[in-house]
């Protein structure tokens, strides 16, 4: 659901994802496994150390990045999808579902497993509620990357609430209505980064040839 036409590969858009996986990725390890920049040596903080560091700082903006192609490869197409009256629920309900949960049942699993080795303490509580996205609405993130991980599932549970009032009107409205609630516990700026790239997708140029559309 997330990939354009088949006919079109969009290399901007992979380089994109590259380059905004690598910032988290960096962003984490740099903070996890190096000093913060003011506790440097005064003489080791020159200016590739401040290229460094600085790009170390990047990751939420990353994120966000992660955010609207989100909105543009999933919402967009979904919400078009929506309006031509060819979005199918239960298509989308497995590939969003098994695009989730496969990473996520793993990475739970693997953080039980070396929990107890390097000292960390959690609850089931808080393992069911990362497992429901729940985390940064009931309960705390298991570990820290995964509170973007629920504004994405919910951004998803959105779209399909739009979807599902096409069908059945007052069961998607009711689940339409809870993700409202759901965005006021969480920073609903977010989710208009999301709608951005998704209105995006909707008012994208058509032509096959663009320099930005690159047809293969």
């Amino acid at each position: 659901m997330d990939n354009v036409n088949s006919r079109e590969h969009l290399a901007w858009l992979d380089a994109l994802r590259f380059i905004a996986a690598f910032l988290v990725l960096f962003c984490h390890s740099r903070n996890d496994f190096f000093l913060k920049y003011n506790y440097l040596p005064v003489d080791q903080q020159g200016i590739g150390a401040f290229v460094f560091y600085t790009l170390g700082r990047l990751g939420p903006e990353a994120v966000i990045v992660f955010f609207v192609l989100s909105g543009f490869l999933v919402g967009g197409k979904g919400l078009e999808r929506i309006i031509n009256g060819s979005f199918k629920l239960r298509g989308y309900v497995v590939d969003r579902f098994c695009r989730i949960m496969i990473p996520l049942c793993t990475a739970v699993i693997l953080y039980i497993i070396v929990a107890p080795i390097v000292g960390k303490e959690y609850s089931f509580f808080t393992v069911v509620g990362n497992l429901l996205s729940l985390q940064g609405i009931v309960c705390e993130p298991l570990i820290s990357p995964f509170w973007s991980l629920s504004y994405e599932v919910w951004f998803y549970i959105m779209l399909f609430a739009l979807a599902l009032t096409t069908r059945r009107k007052k069961i998607g409205l009711v689940l339409f209505f809870i993700c409202c609630l759901v965005y006021t516990r969480m920073n609903a700026l977010y989710l208009l980064m999301w709608l951005m790239g998704a209105l995006a997708w909707i008012c994208r140029p058509r032509g096959g040839g663009s320099i930005i559309y690159g047809v293969v």
